[in-house]
């Protein structure tokens, strides 16, 4: 799937995106509970997951910087750097209150998170910083409503020393995402 990584680098950015997702999108429930709608699906974790990586997602990516390209995820080898998109079975509002809860783990910090509006999208987002084999990284993670029970993920990083060159680049895929049906 995302083989242009180096072995360990795609375990550790899988394991971190997996301990992301369940400390924040599902929690401790094995079934997932649409707010807007009060109704209660029957949504496992282990479907939800799928439904993660299975949506094709449009994104605005810039194929000069992100050059590698398999499924929802675009990347570059040096410097390091990747934009993954997927679409999470979760209201928009959901996502939202977890992205203001404390997520404490000694690799990752997180400098903020907030909302803006952007091409008449309300997008959500939480960014920080992560250090991984002696190396930090930024990371950068948006969310926006995909329809009233879904939301788009567009998760990225980079390695800091390119900020000037990547800083900007995981924004504007965030700002042009679209499920494609």
């Amino acid at each position: 799937m995302i083989s242009f990584f180096p072995f360990t680098f795609r375990i550790i950015l899988l394991l971190n995106i997996l301990v992301f997702f369940s400390t924040t999108s599902f929690a401790q429930d094995d079934n997932i509970d649409t707010a807007e709608t009060n109704e209660h699906t029957s949504i496992n974790a282990d479907d939800a997951l799928a439904q993660l990586f299975s949506s094709p997602i449009q994104l605005e990516v810039d194929t000069l910087l992100y050059p590698k390209k398999v499924g929802n995820f675009y990347s570059s080898e040096s410097p390091e750097a990747m934009i993954m998109s997927m679409v999470s079975p979760e209201p928009l509002e959901k996502l939202k209150m977890d992205f203001k809860k404390e997520h404490s783990r000694k690799d990752v910090t997180i400098l903020g998170n907030g909302e803006f509006v952007e091409n008449g999208k309300t997008i959500i987002f939480q960014k920080g910083t992560m250090k991984k084999e002696g190396k930090k990284y930024a990371f950068e993670t948006y969310a926006l409503k995909a329809d009233e029970k879904r939301t788009i993920l567009v998760v990225g990083y980079y390695d800091l020393r390119a900020k000037k060159t990547y800083g900007f680049t995981i924004k504007k895929a965030a700002s042009s995402a679209n499920v494609l049906e």
